[in-house]
């Protein structure tokens, strides 16, 4: 039997709610024994389920069923619901935000035809819309120059066709231990080689670095050295001249995901400030203002200018004219700033929630943010954990979600963005509670 239909076997199984979330799969080998089949199959099975989203795993450990969400229903009663919170994805979208948008899009309807915004936008957008966004990714002495600037439909995509312009197939591109577990995903659709670098308190290590590109050349790296995904970290000033100045010497290129960025005012200037020829910097506002308005936003230096828009036109992931010209019509209206401004108030109170409801566990958290990172203590398995959350009706993230090597750290991601403040309350004391009890504790009070 193909791999695929064991797969989609299982997945109706989960959908019919024959294998519940937080439910532990059978051993692969176990599984391919029962069923007549061979071992690599079964692998290709859970790995497909993993790919999915249906499941989530690490070796040594297991798998199990992942939690199902209904990210619209904010249950009162977190035992009993037949819903989830959602702790699991960074979607921070404020109550008003959304009267906020519609007023300034009103505006650009009046003021441009509709006739002229039903297209498809070159990657390199107009005059007018680099000065706009040049201006506004600038930050502390870092000022890009509007040439420099394209676009691409989100900052997912725009990642995507920076790791095909600067790697073929086969190499080799180096990311945190813990990353953005698309980015990882995007690289290996494109036959990259994913390579763990280890991270100290201040990020990416260069020392690491450099070792690895000293064992076996690698062709990029990619970096968050602003409110790392998931860890939280930033990095120092020093660190990143220390990592521009080792790009210089090796000849690497990295790409830059600054999409945190917004939540630290007080960050050092992105790493592309001190190395310009060889880092690529990528924003979009999915977080600043919504998913639904992500339009990537790149800085390009201009010896691999041609080749990322060439590797954007190729992917077809130009932005449509419609969005990227609200895109610019809510930055250079000030809408953006504004939101920012008050998600930094909205994701400082919600740390301060986190770690004053979770001041018994080993959290790691940011001044402002909208996430915190939890090592767990045994027994705890970071798998069982969010086990127990699910069956408590709360959704977080174990570390093997975001792990580029096999072994990953125990610990989980807890997202603080999307419940409202009362629910993430009770959320997170539930959370304790469990931690508090052992994996041993009945599911349910």
């Amino acid at each position: 039997m193909d791999y695929r239909q064991l797969a989609d076997q299982m997945a109706r199984d989960i959908e019919s709610g024959r294998l519940q979330p937080g439910e532990q799969l059978p051993p692969q080998r176990r599984y391919a024994w029962d069923r007549g089949i061979a071992v690599s199959t079964a692998s290709r099975a859970y790995a497909e389920l993993v790919r999915r989203g249906l499941a989530m795993g690490e070796v040594g450990r297991g798998t199990f069923v992942r939690a199902k969400m209904s990210p619209m229903s904010w249950p009162g009663m977190l035992a009993d619901s037949p819903t989830l919170v959602d702790l699991e994805r960074v979607w921070p979208i404020l109550p008003a935000q959304s009267r906020m948008i519609a007023d300034c899009l009103r505006s650009l309807l009046r003021d441009t035809s509709l006739d002229a915004l039903q297209t498809l936008a070159i990657p390199e957008g107009d005059a007018a819309q680099r000065a706009i966004v040049a201006r506004f990714l600038g930050r502390n002495t870092w000022l890009p120059q509007a040439d420099a600037v394209v676009f691409a439909g989100s900052g997912r995509q725009a990642i995507g066709a920076c790791l095909a312009a600067v790697a073929k197939p086969g190499d080799r591109v180096g990311f945190e231990t813990l990353t953005y577990p698309m980015a990882k995903a995007m690289a290996l659709q494109l036959g990259l080689v994913p390579v763990p670098i280890e991270m100290d308190e201040h990020g990416m290590s260069p020392a690491a670095l450099e070792a690895a590109h000293a064992t076996q050349k690698l062709a990029a790296i990619y970096v968050q050295p602003t409110l790392h995904n998931p860890t939280s970290r930033t990095m120092p000033a020093a660190r990143r001249i220390e990592m521009a100045k080792l790009l210089e010497t090796t000849g690497l290129i990295a790409i830059e995901d600054g999409v945190y960025s917004y939540l630290e005012a007080q960050a050092p200037p992105p790493l592309a400030a001190f190395a310009p020829n060889r880092v690529l910097f990528i924003e979009s506002l999915s977080k600043r203002v919504a998913p639904g308005m992500s339009v990537g936003m790149m800085v390009l230096p201009p010896p691999l200018h041609d080749a990322v828009v060439m590797s954007l036109r190729a992917r077809a992931v130009a932005p449509n004219g419609l969005a990227l010209a609200a895109v610019c019509r809510l930055i250079a209206d000030g809408l953006v700033d504004e939101l920012a401004e008050q998600k930094r108030g909205d994701a400082t109170a919600r740390v301060r929630v986190a770690t004053e409801m979770l001041s018994s566990l080993r959290v790691r958290a940011p001044t402002c943010g909208y996430h915190v990172w939890v090592d767990l203590d045994e027994p705890w398995r970071a798998e069982t954990f969010v086990a127990a959350c699910v069956r408590r009706g709360i959704a977080l993230t174990a570390a093997a979600a975001f792990s580029v090597s096999r072994a990953s750290p125990n610990a989980v991601r807890i997202a603080l963005a999307t419940p409202p403040l009362p629910t993430l309350r009770a959320a997170l004391a539930a959370v304790a509670q469990i931690a508090a009890s052992g994996p041993d504790a009945p599911a349910t009070e």
